[in-house]
């Protein structure tokens, strides 16, 4: 996994930068996000909104799968957070 940081997307909202790596200094804020379980497996859908992207780096099947993976991993330390 990379390194990443939340960084502030105006006075309600919080985004996603990559510190380092492939995809160092892309920054995105996620939209809706939604879980399919109509199938066998749980599926995780998200919209996002791309806020920087100095190197002009095209959103690929392999970096719509780290942003996925950087959200579950949100979602899994929030769960934890409110389990305590």
């Amino acid at each position: 996994m990379v390194n990443y940081e939340f960084i502030d997307v105006g006075e309600l909202s919080t985004g996603i930068k990559i510190k380092d790596g492939k995809y160092q200094d892309m920054a995105w804020e996620y939209g809706k996000v939604s879980f399919d379980e109509n199938s066998d497996e749980l599926k995780l859908s998200f919209d996002y909104i791309i806020i920087e992207n100095p190197n002009e780096t095209v959103v690929d099947d392999d970096l719509y799968k780290l942003m996925g993976d950087i959200l579950v991993e949100i979602i899994r330390d929030d769960l934890k957070l409110n389990d305590n």
